[in-house]
């Protein structure tokens, strides 16, 4: 239902969805997608669009009038490679929601923005930051350490081909590092065990520098 009282000037001063993104990384890390999705789906943060489209009425432009439904959010929230949509980096979003056949949908968003005050809410307390950097820094090192791949699910390797498509267009060439690497596959894929060595073998061999020559002979 259309929200005739809300203004231009309150959407202006929304947060916009990458910058919520840029400020929920300070504090959860590679789970800040996860994070904001889940407060989205639950209604905890509310989301508007400067330009909001929907396939029933696909010439109609809604506007920030609506708020965004749960059910797009619902859709994400269960989506995978969360921290890969292209709402954290451009402001927009292209969801297909199937509940039947009959009662499928497709919205197209663009100037996606989130209301401050649940963004705030969904930020730790100044108190607490100390805390989660430790807990963050404590999951680092274990996820750095060897772990006996019985402890946790292996990710299918099917969804590690995935990744890695995904992860070499985001990290070309000389931007791709083991390190970031791991980082990364270990973030996309929170309580599941990936191995460094399953990691090298999709990146394959490193280009390294000659060897020194030896004596003239």
């Amino acid at each position: 239902m259309a929200d005739t009282e809300f203004t231009a000037e309150e959407f202006a001063s929304w947060i916009p969805s990458r910058d919520a993104y840029s400020m929920a990384r300070e504090s959860y890390g590679n789970f800040a997608a996860s994070t904001i999705l889940n407060h989205l789906a639950t209604d905890l943060i509310q989301a508007r669009a400067a330009h909001f489209f929907v396939s029933s009425q696909p010439q109609r432009d809604f506007g920030y009038v609506l708020r965004i439904p749960r059910e797009v959010w619902e859709q994400l929230d269960h989506a995978n490679y969360q921290s890969a949509l292209s709402l954290w980096t451009t402001n927009n979003a292209e969801v297909s929601v199937n509940r039947s056949t009959v009662l499928s949908k497709t919205y197209k968003l663009f100037g996606i923005r989130f209301d401050p005050a649940g963004v705030r809410a969904m930020l730790p307390s100044e108190g607490s930051k100390d805390t989660l950097a430790a807990e963050g820094a404590r999951f680092s090192i274990a996820a750095a350490q060897p772990e006996p791949e019985q402890k946790r699910p292996q990710v299918a390797q099917a969804l590690l081909n995935d990744w890695f498509a995904l992860y070499k267009r985001a990290f070309p060439g000389v931007e791709d590092t083991e390190s970031k690497a791991i980082e990364s596959a270990v973030g996309m894929f929170p309580g599941k065990f990936v191995s460094r060595q399953r990691v090298r073998e999709l990146r394959g061999a490193q280009k390294r520098g000659p060897k020194p020559s030896g004596p003239a002979k």
